[in-house]
């Protein structure tokens, strides 16, 4: 989203994260931030920390975890800057949507048509990357798609 990889941590309720469970959960998203801060990519991403909590009072906000002086088994999240996201405020960022509710009706028969145009997409998809590779004169490993999306920037 916007040029941002969001590593997104969903919780189901605000009550299952009590402050053990939320520290744990900040480490996550921190040891998540880093590893993906590190990979080579074609053009260098933010990676940026969600919190997302599906049901609950409405709320968007950004927080910092603030390390008490008493704790010295986590100085290294001390800083650490994350969205907390909760409710309709979640939901909101995670569809584009305010009303969600037509994400959930069923698929009624359709199923088989679903899977097949799935699979369709996805065969089509590999088929163009072979295609624009071979006719860059690049080999199919993950270096020559490298090479050929920066020959494209």
């Amino acid at each position: 989203r916007d040029g941002i990889l969001w590593a997104v941590e969903v919780k189901t309720q605000t009550n299952t994260l009590n402050a053990r469970s939320k520290m744990q959960t900040i480490r996550v998203l921190k040891d998540t931030v880093e590893r993906h801060s590190r990979e080579q990519t074609v053009r260098r991403r933010k990676v940026k920390a969600v919190i997302g909590v599906i049901r609950g009072k409405s709320r968007d906000s950004f927080e910092t975890y603030d390390n008490p002086p008493t704790d010295t088994a986590n100085p290294d999240l001390d800083g650490f800057c994350y969205r907390y996201l909760v409710g309709a405020s979640f939901w909101k960022w995670l569809t584009g949507r305010d009303d969600i509710s037509g994400l959930f009706t069923g698929i009624v028969g359709g199923e088989s048509a679903l899977l097949d145009a799935r699979s369709a997409a996805i065969s089509r998809l590999k088929q163009e990357l072979n295609d624009k590779l071979s006719a860059a004169g690049h080999g199919s490993s993950i270096s020559d798609v490298m090479a050929l999306a920066n020959s494209r920037s």
